[in-house]
């Protein structure tokens, strides 16, 4: 509120201080002529200092709602009983006096009727059941500034620097924590910072008399919380784009939709990690290729690719690449998977029983039957984003993706259509009944491993004809690494005659033929090293 104002008069113009100031001075034993002596932060009454709010007025410390000042109603000092109401009764404004209830009080007259216009609005207005907004006689405003100055409860406002840091830190704060959080707890993060906005200036205001401009930090907490929220919003589009390009084409939509939900599970940079590679390719391709057409070609190859990609799709695994008939998946990345191991077998015995399917009818049609070949491995491999800035593969390497390969090609030696090797075989937990093939050292690599066929699941089973023949060839490959070659021939020999096809007994076969007749090395393993790839 001004604490002076101008008025006129027929003898000339006056500087008449504001109704409050000068009951004040009444009541402080202050001279009316004197003047309200101004200071360089506002103004001084007597012994008070009145600070200068950021209008240039004095900032009014309200007691509360409209009705807090103790009021007394006209109707106890009038007598309206008659009908002149100028007929004064001043006994019940005396009894007032006689008990106390205005001893060392200020009184102020004034009107409280809408019909006078005397209403205004103030910080504490407010609307009620919809039937208007609730304003403050002004004479309650003039007995609320002289209680703000009786009381010393000014209120100060900070320092404008401090307000400008304070709207600075909320947008710098709501932009960092909202950019930290996803959107729905970021949105939670935001209210929690308006909330303790309004907190902190509440309690200064309340308990401290110190008003801090608390609009202008909301309003920058809330466009930086939207601004951020908007910017993160376009680069998680931009991300899910990203991984939506990147994946699509060789791992199934369910697999990008969880790396879209979850893409922290992306190792960009490339990382090692535990997981299962598959390597397969055509029987016999090159003579397959030269009796078709191109056209021919590339159809019967997209048909069998589409099939094969689906069940590894389906068995969640991934496509790494395609080279003409070859193709290459892993099993357990981008997302993880511990059963890895056997989502990679079962894939492949899937990928057997689908081609026995679909062979019948490319011979009805005309076209030559496929056969594949499949090797997987388990271990340890750098998995992850390779290649240029412009062109990039996800992809695995490591010695462990070569041996998968390595595997794929062995099937041609012993005959068998899946190929997995013993870390592989170790993590099935007798899912899939297998049987060992043999000790093999690999191209490149010293250390032996020993490999295994891959035949059915444990579920399914096998023929029991075939269980015995496992078992007899079980002892026959025991029999062989005992350099007891003359046994292991005649069981190997007694297979061989149940089942011809039977690739692996035909192998261990001319093997002990070839040792019966010339005996290995007295420090002969058992491991055979292969020569080629």
């Amino acid at each position: 509120m001004p604490l002076s104002g101008s008025t006129y008069y027929r003898q000339g113009t006056y500087q008449v201080a504001q109704l409050g100031v000068q009951a004040l001075k009444m009541y402080l034993g202050i001279a009316l002529k004197d003047t309200v002596a101004i200071t360089p932060g506002g103004w001084r009454l007597g012994d008070i200092e009145i600070p200068r709010g950021p209008g240039g007025d004095m900032l009014i410390n309200y007691v509360g709602f409209r009705s807090r000042v103790t009021t007394y109603s006209y109707a106890t000092v009038i007598d309206d009983a008659g009908t002149d109401i100028g007929d004064w009764d001043f006994d019940a404004f005396e009894d007032l006096l006689a008990e106390g209830h205005l001893k060392g009080k200020m009184v102020f007259v004034g009107s409280t009727v809408p019909e006078h216009h005397d209403l205004r609005s103030t910080v504490f207005r407010r609307t009620r059941g919809g039937a208007g907004a609730q304003l403050t006689p002004g004479v309650e405003i003039h007995a609320n500034a002289v209680e703000t100055i009786l009381q010393q409860r000014f209120l100060r406002s900070v320092n404008p620097l401090i307000n400008l840091l304070l709207i600075i830190l909320a947008s710098i704060g709501a932009t960092i924590l909202t950019t930290r959080f996803k959107a729905r707890l970021g949105g939670v993060v935001g209210i929690g910072m308006v909330i303790l906005l309004m907190t902190a200036g509440y309690v200064l205001f309340r308990y401290f008399s110190v008003w801090i401009e608390v609009v202008a930090p909301i309003a920058a907490t809330i466009l930086s919380y939207s601004g951020a929220t908007v910017a993160l919003y376009l680069a998680e589009q931009q991300e899910k784009a990203r991984i939506r390009g990147m994946f699509q084409q060789y791992v199934a939509e369910s697999v990008v939709d969880e790396l879209i939900a979850n893409p922290e599970l992306l190792a960009l940079g490339g990382e090692e990690r535990e997981l299962t590679v598959l390597f397969c390719d055509v029987a016999g391709f090159t003579s397959i290729s030269e009796g078709l057409t191109p056209t021919e070609l590339v159809s019967l190859l997209n048909e069998y690719l589409t099939e094969m990609t689906e069940i590894v799709f389906n068995q969640g695994g991934i496509i790494d690449k395609y080279e003409g008939d070859a193709m290459m998946a892993e099993f357990g990345v981008p997302v993880p998977h511990e059963d890895h191991a056997l989502r990679g077998c079962m894939a492949a015995l899937l990928m057997q029983r689908k081609l026995a399917e679909m062979r019948p009818i490319w011979e009805a049609d005309g076209r030559p039957p496929l056969y594949n070949r499949i090797g997987l491995n388990t271990g340890v491999m750098l998995v992850g984003n390779l290649g240029s800035r412009h062109v990039m593969d996800y992809t695995v390497m490591g010695d462990n993706v070569n041996l998968a390969s390595r595997l794929e090609g062995a099937n041609k030696a012993y005959s068998t259509n899946i190929c997995i090797s013993e870390m592989t075989f170790d993590q099935l937990e007798g899912e899939m009944i297998c049987r060992e093939l043999d000790m093999i050292r690999v191209k490149g690599k010293a250390r032996p491993v020993r490999i295994f066929e891959v035949l059915e699941t444990t579920d399914v089973g096998v023929p029991a004809g075939f269980a015995g023949m496992l078992e007899r060839y079980e002892l026959g490959l025991m029999l062989y690494r005992e350099k007891q070659f003359g046994d292991a021939l005649d069981i190997f020999n007694e297979i061989v005659q149940m089942d011809p096809d039977d690739g692996p007994s035909r192998m261990n076969l001319l093997r002990c033929q070839k040792y019966l007749s010339k005996p290995p090395p007295d420090d002969w393993d058992g491991v055979f090293t292969m020569t080629t790839k």
